[in-house]
């Protein structure tokens, strides 16, 4: 096989390949747009070929590529005869498909608004005119491999079409969009703009697979023969498409905070539009840096669109001119020198790409601003608003479906106010589904009409009052309550205003606040002092709430009124008996303060023998002691015995024992005031631990201290905490000596802090006799005792509990008969913060 047939046969391939791509945006370009526009797409991308392929191959091949006039338009081979067969013929078809695939490009930038016809249109402005007259300006002669455009002949280089097939179909759809607008719901007024969802995303990712494996024929076959150049062809042209989907991956994880699957999708093509000037002349690190800024151009243009208010359904514009215009400045920046081959500096090079980019801006964009805007005139572009609410399959192509049969039940009911009517349902179908469930709201809906019935008889016939009115307050309706109790009847109210009710009773800065409340939206309630039609007052409980239409403006307010005559008198009944019962508490606390005095004399009567010794033995130490003192004295005047200092110190020590007692005999005693400031829980039990200590030892009893040393203080008593402590320390004295008057017992007094709960918790243990089970759950009930007659008075436990819930504390107990028993205290502690305060 000779290098021409091989070369004509890679270049079939390539076409072939080339072809792939009209699919691939038809997948692309559908996903990406509602499911009422699918028909409108694909039709657009099968007819816009067929258009494209015929006009081509009768005008637009020679104005391209025909024998040059002055390096402007071709003036040959018009209606193309493919009289020379072999390469020829496979040149001619290769760039029909690229003529082809700029056409195709624009579908997607105007979808769900533009007319099939007006499409048809623009479809061939481009194939005819626009495409092959800037194609002639950069690649006329490319066949011969001798460049013969003016442009081309400056030295503008772009291999496989950045700019003459991308960019130059970017500006064709930017004229069309500025003409036509954004789609309706787009850009709300004074909103931010709102996405428009595409319906089916994995019919577009398969779009995109498809234009990534024709890309590479429109690349690799851009050389028009098959040379060892092709592998690195292909390879850039991979690279970049993925370095440009990483990118924008990356990028939208980042601004996004996920990961934006139209990032990804368009990222990936427009890494492949940038690396298609540029793939001959760029190596492979090159390409994945100039397919990544692509990605970054894509998002940057899709950016200032949206600022623009400029509406693009499929991001056409930011893959295709902003992707493809980076490609084509990137030749001069990335491009190896001697494979660019136009004996231009790189500054100079960048400069030609520069104006390349320019031209193509000033002919494309300029002659079809001007000839939209003309056809616009005479054909119009856009389809109406209702045409594009049903959207484009019905109204352009007559299609229905069973999503439109559905909406047509939905507007039939909105016009006749016909609930019965119901939508076909086709079980198997995600709208029939829908449908179904529509239809079981009607179904609803139907019965609710009959409960609105209901609704209005209750309103009517409700024992309390209703009254509506407008804004301005004008009374428009009353119930029959309303009637009746007042006295007024319906034809008397309707179109006055409340004040008739008025009883002077309320200043009218009572009216004007409440007007401002309900003016403001807000529900008023309060009790009011009203005055019949035959002048008797009553009081009632109002409430009046705003009614707001669907933007929120109050259009009426509705008053709801009860008699609360009679709830009125019984208040105040009761608040006088309120005022005599806390006279009565009042008189209680004074009683239970005497009850707690009286019991901590008790407890003193009980334990003063024990203290008459303690205070005894220090006193005889000090009797005896001064009385010998006096003896030496008397024996010797003049001389001091040795130990006269030590007789001293024993007196002091003694004097000194005797003051601790009875100061902590004076303290107890004192009647409390019912004062709670910061109180040290350990430090009350000290106290009371030091003035029954001498009685516990005569009893045969051990205390075991194990205070917390860092136990923050509460808020206490400090006379009625050393109460609860001697009762349960004095109980446990007793258990003990009941169980045995032999052997002794332990009594183990615990404190610790749980900083879990914030809470104190004091634990007096015994080792006597315990408490039986049946009587656990009684002890802390007035006047409920074990010890014998005359022992006790069964308030003792009754009281430390209620002074324990004085100080918003709790006590448990815990017991075994014959192994002993355990009472647990808790009090919330004070905050360090607060104990410095």
């Amino acid at each position: 096989m000779d290098k021409p047939t091989i070369d004509a046969l890679w270049l079939l391939i390539t076409a072939a390949m080339v072809f792939t791509m009209q699919a691939g945006f038809a997948c692309l370009e559908t996903g990406l747009t509602r499911a009422k526009n699918t028909i409108n797409v694909a039709i657009k991308n099968l007819t816009d070929f067929g258009i494209t392929a015929l006009i081509f191959w009768a005008l637009g091949f020679a104005f391209m590529f025909g024998a040059t006039k002055g390096g402007l338009i071709g003036s040959s081979d018009f209606f193309f005869t493919l009289k020379d067969n072999g390469l020829p013929a496979a040149f001619f078809l290769f760039e029909l498909m690229f003529c082809s695939t700029s056409a195709t490009i624009i579908s997607g930038a105007v979808a769900e608004r533009m007319r099939f016809r007006a499409y048809i249109a623009v479809t061939i402005i481009v194939s005819a005119l626009i495409y092959p007259v800037f194609g002639h300006w950069a690649w006329s002669g490319i066949d011969k491999r001798i460049l013969s455009g003016w442009l081309g002949n400056l030295g503008f280089v772009d291999f496989a079409g950045s700019t003459v097939v991308h960019s130059l179909a970017g500006w064709v759809a930017l004229a069309a969009l500025l003409i036509m607008g954004p789609r309706s719901g787009r850009f709300p007024p004074n909103q931010s703009p709102r996405k428009i969802q595409g319906h089916d995303i994995p019919v577009s990712v398969l779009g995109v697979f498809l234009l990534w494996f024709g890309w590479l024929g429109f690349n690799g076959g851009s050389t028009l023969e098959l040379n060892n150049a092709v592998p690195r062809l292909l390879t850039n042209t991979v690279l970049a498409g993925a370095s440009g989907m990483l990118i924008t991956l990356a990028l939208g994880w980042v601004l996004q905070k996920s990961p934006r699957v139209d990032f990804v999708i368009n990222g990936s093509l427009a890494g492949c539009v940038a690396i298609t000037a540029p793939c001959y002349v760029a190596d492979a690190n090159s390409a994945i840096v100039i397919g990544g800024v692509g990605g970054i151009a894509m998002l940057a243009t899709d950016w200032l669109l949206e600022r623009l208010r400029i509406d693009d359904a499929v991001g056409a514009i930011p893959v295709h001119l902003g992707a493809g215009i980076w490609g084509t400045l990137s030749v001069a920046i990335f491009g190896d020198a001697k494979l660019i081959a136009t004996g231009l500096s790189r500054l100079q090079q960048l400069a030609v790409q520069t104006l390349g980019v320019a031209v193509c801006f000033i002919w494309t964009f300029g002659v079809s601003l001007i000839l939209l805007w003309i056809l616009n005139r005479f054909l119009r572009l856009r389809v109406t608003a209702e045409e594009e609410y049903a959207g484009l399959n019905v109204s352009e192509h007559g299609a229905t479906t069973e999503l439109l049969d559905f909406f047509r039940i939905i507007e039939d009911q909105a016009r006749t106010g016909d609930l019965s009517q119901r939508a076909p349902v086709e079980p198997f179908t995600e709208v029939g589904q829908i449908a179904g469930r529509y239809n079981n709201l009607m179904e609803s809906l139907e019965n609710k009409s009959e409960e609105l019935k209901i609704l209005s008889n209750a309103v009517e016939q409700t024992a309390d009052y209703v009254i509506i009115t407008d804004k301005e307050g004008t009374i428009k309706y009353v119930n029959s309550s309303f009637e009746r109790f007042t006295g007024y009847t319906k034809e008397e109210v309707i179109g006055r205003t409340p004040r008739i009710l008025k009883s002077g009773r309320h200043d009218e800065i009572f009216y004007r606040i409440l007007w401002e409340t309900i003016r403001s939206g807000k529900i008023f309630r309060a009790e009011i002092i009203n005055k019949k039609k035959n002048g008797d007052l009553y009081y009632e409980e109002k409430t009046i709430t705003p009614i707001k239409d669907s933007a929120g403006r109050i259009t009426y307010f509705v008053s709801t009124a009860k008699d609360i005559s009679e709830r009125k008198r019984m208040e105040e009944e009761r608040s006088q008996i309120q005022e005599e019962l806390k006279n009565a508490y009042s008189k209680l606390k004074e009683t239970q303060g005497q009850l707690i005095q009286t019991a901590k004399m008790s407890t003193l009567g009980q334990t003063a023998g024990s203290i008459a010794h303690e205070i005894n033995n220090p006193l005889t130490g000090i009797l005896n002691n001064a009385q010998l003192m006096k003896m030496l004295l008397e024996q010797n005047k003049e001389a001091v015995p040795d130990n006269f200092r030590g007789l001293i110190e024993t007196i002091e020590e003694s004097a000194l024992r005797c003051k601790k007692i009875t100061t902590t005999l004076l303290d107890f005693s004192h009647v409390s005031q019912g004062f709670f400031v910061p109180t040290s829980v350990n430090e009350a039990i000290e106290k009371v631990i030091a003035l029954v200590e001498y009685e516990i030892k005569i009893g045969r009893c051990l205390i075991r201290k194990e205070l917390a040393s860092d136990l923050p203080k509460i808020m206490g008593d400090y006379q009625l905490l050393q109460q609860v402590f001697l009762d349960l320390i004095s109980n446990a004295k007793w258990a003990i000596l009941k169980k045995s008057q032999k052997e002794s017992g332990v009594i183990t007094i615990r404190t610790q802090y749980t900083p879990e709960n914030n809470r104190v918790n004091i634990s007096v243990s015994d080792t006597g006799v315990g408490i039986p089970q049946e009587n656990l759950s009684k002890i802390f009930e007035p006047f409920f005792t074990t010890k014998p007659v005359g022992e006790g008075t069964g308030l003792g436990l009754a009281i430390v509990q209620n002074i324990i819930k004085e100080h918003r504390g709790a006590i448990t107990v815990d017991s075994q008969v014959a192994r002993g028993t355990t009472f647990k205290i808790s009090f919330p502690a004070l905050s360090h913060s607060f104990e410095v305060k």
